[in-house]
């Protein structure tokens, strides 16, 4: 069960880790397999936490864009 929510721009991702845009890697459990995405999509990363503390990915899908309104013309 997952008890938080990460959210961000994908840099990097390899068998064993994530690089979000703040350019910390986030750690995988072993065995866990996630759809690959390319660098720069939106995703949602569902954790939990061990008992150090530390992040613990649970899964990861693709965020839709965020839609901004038009820009007025002046």
């Amino acid at each position: 069960m997952a008890s938080g929510v990460l959210i961000g721009i994908l840099k990097e991702q390899y068998a064993g880790y994530l690089v979000l845009g703040d350019n910390a890697p986030i750690p995988l459990p072993t065995g866990l397999i996630l759809e690959r995405f390319v660098p720069g999509t939106l995703v949602t990363i569902d954790y939990s936490r061990d008992k150090e503390g530390a992040v613990v990915v649970q899964g990861m899908k693709r965020r839709p864009s965020p839609r901004f309104p038009p820009i007025p013309e002046p």
